[in-house]
């Protein structure tokens, strides 16, 4: 599957999306886009979390993300952590953590982190700090909620009537396995 570009298409031409893959991550990417939440349920939900996260970070990966921003990321991790594990975890959670892990690295500013490569093509702390070297680049401070929602809204701008009622109409029927 991938990043689930196929077994959408497939939703969105009315056909039964089948698909699988070895990586686990390929079912939080296309599985949430199959029943999207609205804007509004979104943004509410963005308002939930505790965004304070004074527990330990990654310190390493302050190469990508600006300290507010790890912050933020690690917070979210946490809240959606919480969730899953109490068996909480719905379409607006899901479409959450979908649209989050879809941000961590790019290079634009609709990504959390700092220039990188794209998401497709991780790279080492040790690479990341030879790209902000050779760029001449520190981490620049985003807010992880606003990024989510800015993706979204370019995720469900043509999402209207008709693609809702066709999406639902194969989610129930759809499998993807790891």
């Amino acid at each position: 599957m991938g990043r689930g570009t196929t077994p959408l298409e497939a939703a969105l031409l009315g056909r039964v999306p089948n698909g699988s893959d070895a990586n686990p991550l390929s079912v939080v990417l296309v599985a949430p886009r199959l029943d999207p939440p609205s804007i509004t349920d979104i943004a509410d939900r963005l308002r939930t979390p505790d965004w304070r996260y004074d527990d330990a970070m990654p310190e390493d990966l302050l190469v990508f993300y600006h300290p507010e921003t790890l912050r933020e990321i690690c917070a979210l991790r946490t809240y959606l952590r919480i969730r899953l594990a109490a068996g909480e975890i719905d379409r607006i959670d899901a479409w959450i953590r979908m649209v989050a892990v879809n941000r961590l690295t790019g290079h634009s500013k609709g990504f959390f982190s700092v220039y990188t490569l794209p998401p497709n093509q991780a790279v080492s702390v040790g690479s990341q700090k030879k790209i902000n070297q050779d760029r001449g680049q520190t981490p620049p401070r985003r807010n992880v909620a606003d990024l989510i929602i800015a993706k979204s809204r370019a995720l469900l701008a043509e999402c209207d009537a008709a693609t809702l009622a066709r999406l639902a109409q194969v989610r129930r029927d759809a499998h993807f396995f790891t």
